[in-house]
């Protein structure tokens, strides 16, 4: 359970910190965004589980409109290599979007490590594999024109790119930044700028110091993709007290250990 941070303002808050605090959250404006966005891809990927039923769903000719777009099945079917492309697309990309949303519930992250990181794992796998498959039907996908080409194409650069650099700064123990291209990824390009909150971004970037200065990392605090070190930012100090930094959530750091694999 997340400690809270200072103490409820008023009984409705005492009561909602109830129901997101044994999830791991302990900030209820954290929780609502979650339940949103975590929500939405969560119902999406359920509501598509019954697209995995190929022939008698997706591609029958007889369904009434819950399946593929109006010609996209002849497409598929009179091409081995576009009905090998959707499947492999609908089998990886659904069973992805449903178990990403379990990286982001912060009781996982802290507690359950293992399964954090394995499931990280399979999801990236899933997910590469899901969007080769969108790169494959992408020809005649929605009647294959120029712009749904040049969506898919860009969407796929936009969505692997930062799964890659959500994976690097991970490894080089860079919480905050891992954190951000991650998010970044599963918006695709709906969301071209993120910025986590002042404090938490501080916050998050103190753990990655403390992480790295113990690994015996060359630039404790900037040895992922950081904009002072890529860029012309300010070059990040720590703090006088950041070696012996301890986060609000004390499990948070606990993070860091995903990266020993």
């Amino acid at each position: 359970m997340a400690a809270p941070t200072r103490p409820p303002a008023n009984t409705f808050v005492a009561k909602a910190r109830k129901v997101y605090n044994p999830i791991g959250f302990s900030k209820g404006y954290n929780f609502i965004l979650w339940f949103i966005f975590a929500g939405a891809m969560f119902g999406f990927a359920l509501a598509r589980m019954m697209f995995l039923n190929y022939n008698g769903i997706y591609c029958n000719p007889n369904s009434a409109g819950n399946g593929a777009g109006p010609g996209e099945c002849w497409s598929y079917n009179r091409r081995d290599l576009y009905k090998i492309g959707v499947k492999m697309h609908l089998y990886t990309i659904i069973p992805a979007s449903f178990l990403v949303v379990f990286q982001f519930v912060p009781f996982i992250r802290y507690k359950a490590l293992l399964f954090h990181r394995m499931n990280g794992y399979i999801v990236v796998v899933l997910t590469v594999i899901g969007t080769v498959g969108a790169i494959i039907i992408a020809p005649v996908a929605f009647g294959g024109s120029l712009s749904v080409r040049a969506a898919v194409g860009l969407m796929s650069i936009m969505f692997l790119g930062s799964l890659f650099l959500a994976i690097w700064n991970i490894k080089t123990l860079q919480l905050e930044q891992h954190r951000a291209w991650m998010l970044r990824a599963w918006f695709y390009a709906k969301t071209h700028r993120l910025h986590l909150t002042p404090a938490e971004t501080e916050r998050l970037r103190r753990i990655s110091f403390q992480r790295q200065q113990e690994r015996g990392f060359k630039n404790p605090g900037s040895s992922g993709l950081t904009s002072d070190r890529l860029g012309d930012a300010e070059t990040w100090r720590p703090g006088t007290d950041a070696t012996a930094y301890s986060s609000s959530k004390g499990s948070d750091s606990d993070i860091s250990n995903v990266a020993a694999a």
